[in-house]
């Protein structure tokens, strides 16, 4: 393409109408600057996949959409390729993993453990990927991973956290999802119980204290703390959370690829543990 140049241009190559009263010359529309403009929009059609048709006045609007796009997959699904695009930008993240449920009680005084924290998903932004205009590709958004469920008072029976599901995007890409949080323990008297380790993620979530006698688990004045969920970029962990009095409490679920943290024993009286929380889903981006 290139500015008008025919007679009566301005100086600078743009249009003017003229001033017959002041022998100014109106420019003229010249056939080779007419044939540049179609051309350089029947271009633009041609690389989008639009015949022209004649009457149609938002075929440019439909090309510029089709060359230029994001759409964001919060569920499994599949994506075509739009016409002329042959690279993408793929962004996403798996699933995080659950959070690890806390231990149980049977006795006042004795301190249950708390659940560790679900790791967080794998995640890739806007990674460059090589396409065929057409091209159907699946989507596979990971799922949530399950919470631990807490233990029921007197029994040592809390469970692990599960992991989150991996988020596949055709054969360009496949994340894995962060390992879910493991449980904590129950506590009988007030001796020391393990808490639960991290789910391992990128990256991992944090462990759940050990359960103490009730003096030592609130010693200044602060109960012990669940493992924290593993945050991912398109979303937070979910955070720890103090043990209760007389029976745990739950964790708290993770956004978008984020693990999440642990449930907590109760510190204090007997009771029941918390249940974790759940890890957060995947999600895909796709832009071109």
């Amino acid at each position: 393409m290139h500015r008008i140049d025919g007679p009566g241009a301005t100086v600078d190559k743009k249009f003017t109408e003229g001033d017959p009263t002041g022998g100014v010359q109106a420019t003229v529309l010249t056939d080779d600057w007419l044939n540049d403009v179609q051309e350089e929009l029947i271009t633009l059609l041609t690389v989008a996949g639009i015949t022209p048709v004649k009457g149609t006045q938002n075929q440019i609007l439909a090309a510029i959409r089709n060359l230029k796009g994001v759409q964001r997959f919060t569920a499994s699904g599949s994506f075509t390729v739009p016409p002329g695009v042959t690279t993408i930008y793929t962004s996403g993240v798996a699933a995080g993993g659950g959070g690890g449920g806390g231990g149980s009680s049977n006795t006042a005084g004795a301190a249950a453990s708390n659940g560790g924290g679900g790791g967080a998903g794998q995640s890739t932004q806007r990674t460059p990927q090589t396409v065929t205009p057409g091209q159907v590709i699946a989507i596979t958004v990971g799922a949530a991973g399950a919470a631990g469920g807490g233990g029921g008072q007197g029994f040592d029976n809390a469970t692990d956290g599960g992991a989150g599901g991996n988020t596949v995007i055709g054969s360009l890409i496949t994340l894995i999802g962060g390992s879910g949080g493991g449980r904590g323990r129950a506590a009988t008297a007030g001796g020391p119980v393990g808490g639960g380790a991290g789910g391992t993620g990128y990256p991992n979530g944090g462990s759940g204290t050990d359960g103490a006698g009730s003096s030592a688990a609130t010693a200044n004045g602060w109960p012990a703390t669940s493992g924290a969920g593993g945050s991912a970029p398109f979303g937070g962990g979910g955070p720890p959370q103090r043990s209760g009095n007389s029976g745990g409490n739950p964790g708290i679920p993770g956004n978008f690829g984020g693990g999440g943290s642990g449930g907590t024993g109760p510190y204090n009286s007997g009771g029941a543990g918390g249940v974790g929380g759940q890890g957060g889903q995947g999600i895909v981006i796709i832009e071109w």
